[in-house]
């Protein structure tokens, strides 16, 4: 099976494929919710609840670019638009790439964007060179479809559009995960992350609240490294 990683589009001319994009995105937000609950955040119960201006602000986000992988036809070529097949193909993977965010300060932006506890997450000191750190965020691979490297390419394909982001220069790329998530930290090791910082956090996931260890992986990406 071939599969394409593309980015969705942050808004489309078209209202009707607009309003398609969103239904498409919000049915496979909840679906991974659903299906793995403790991998993520938030949870179904809350954003079931959200409404299409929500759904809608998730996409156009000027600071958050959602990336997918999809399933490409058999009779698809290099020339088949990602559009058709972001609203007419199979949803596999999912991955968002939030920033840029000065690099000094990033750690503590994301701690104030996504309303962490203060004073917890740390990305490490800048590396020379660096401007902006990009965090990955959310990387979801439906269960049938792991075990065929999306995962990786889904990283990659994130590490490319940050560095097109930043006119290939070094730029830093950071994310959070929960430190018992073996196979996740393990797909991002092999993409050249490596843990920077761990902390424990007041985990309201589950309504009671309940002590939770979080890792913090980084990696410093320059454009010949880019897949």
């Amino acid at each position: 099976m071939k599969t394409r990683a593309v980015a969705l589009p942050q808004s489309l001319p078209d209202p009707a494929q607009w309003n398609q994009l969103i239904a498409r995105y919000k049915e496979f937000r909840l679906l991974y919710l659903q299906l793995s609950p403790e991998s993520f955040g938030s949870s179904y119960t809350r954003e079931v609840a959200f409404s299409e201006e929500t759904w809608a602000s998730r996409l156009n986000n000027p600071v958050a670019l959602n990336t997918i992988i999809v399933s490409e036809p058999d009779d698809a070529d290099e020339s088949t638009d990602d559009i058709s097949l972001i609203l007419n193909s199979p949803w596999l993977a999912a991955l968002t790439l939030v920033g840029p965010l000065e690099a000094k300060t990033a750690a503590k932006s994301y701690e104030d964007k996504m309303h962490l506890q203060p004073d917890t997450v740390s990305f490490g000191p800048p590396a020379p060179g660096v401007d902006s750190t990009y965090v990955l965020n959310a990387m979801y691979v439906l269960p049938s479809e792991r075990r065929k490297g999306l995962s990786y390419k889904i990283i990659d394909f994130a590490k490319q559009l940050a560095l097109v982001k930043e006119n290939n220069q070094k730029v830093t790329l950071a994310l959070i995960l929960g430190d018992d998530n073996v196979p996740a930290m393990k797909s991002y090791e092999k993409s050249g992350f490596e843990v920077v910082h761990r902390y424990w956090f007041d985990d309201t996931r589950g309504g009671e609240v309940k002590k939770t260890r979080a890792a913090v992986m980084r990696a410093d990406v320059e454009c010949n490294n880019a897949v």
